[in-house]
């Protein structure tokens, strides 16, 4: 007797992400000139080092890759006992990696991003990942008064724009080296990638080099899945090079 496989996400799952996915076309979070960003001196100018300018330079750097460049960000390292504060608020979701905070204008009208210093010590795609995640805050939640009640979903729906904002290599190797896969499952990261793979013509070549074999897998069974692509994945890919 043969078994068909389960695929790598469910359909409930894949129609969601087939809507934030025209969500951001419709936004102008993914283009159809986004790069898939890579950990590189070709996307990343801030200065070499361990301190919070090579941080603000980072952010600087995301802004750019994000068009949000007139954004005023600050970043601060992040206050451990508020961050496992900030943790028990969240019904436990993670550890605390990055804080996203609004404009206030009582703070002189400046977001911050507060980060964990470990990671700038000792895990730097993580932190990349991080700061990435916490940028995509501010883009999907900059004109909000107040953050989201259901958060899981809304720290879910950020993961998948920093991939639909070029970020997937990034958060896929983030995840793997810090050893939490955040709010997304490795597995949803990978069949995410391989779509926005799709809507822009990258060839796998370009990509698996980048990627652990586990992820590699994962990443090949998406694209096998995507090679006959159904009616709303084609309009997609027509509406982004419209």
């Amino acid at each position: 007797m043969f078994f068909k496989s389960r695929p790598l996400v469910e359909d409930d799952l894949r129609h969601w992400i087939i809507e934030e996915f025209a969500f951001a076309i419709d936004q102008n979070i993914l283009r159809n000139d986004t790069p898939l960003i890579l950990p590189t001196r070709d996307f990343f100018t801030a200065p070499g080092g361990k301190t919070p300018e090579t941080v603000q330079g980072l952010v600087r750097d995301f802004q750019r890759l994000l068009h949000i460049e007139d954004a005023e960000i600050h970043v601060a390292p992040l206050n451990k006992v508020r961050a496992e504060n900030m943790v028990r608020e969240y019904d436990k979701l993670g550890d605390t990696a990055g804080t996203w905070q609004a404009a206030d204008e009582d703070a002189g009208g400046v977001a911050m991003i507060h980060y964990d210093v470990d990671l700038l010590e000792y895990q730097p795609i993580a932190l990349l990942a991080t700061l990435h995640h916490e940028m995509m805050h501010h883009v999907l939640l900059n004109d909000e008064e107040d953050f989201p009640e259901a958060l899981a979903e809304e720290e879910l729906r950020t993961d998948l724009h920093c991939i639909t904002s070029g970020g997937g290599i990034i958060q896929i190797n983030g995840a793997e080296a810090s050893g939490w896969g955040g709010y997304m499952r490795q597995p949803t990261r990978c069949y995410c990638l391989a779509v926005f793979m799709y809507l822009r013509g990258i060839p796998q070549e370009q990509v698996l080099p980048d990627l652990s074999a586990r992820m590699t897998k994962y990443l090949k069974k998406a694209l096998k899945e995507l090679r006959s692509p159904d009616a709303e994945l084609e309009a997609l890919r027509r509406k982004l090079n419209s």
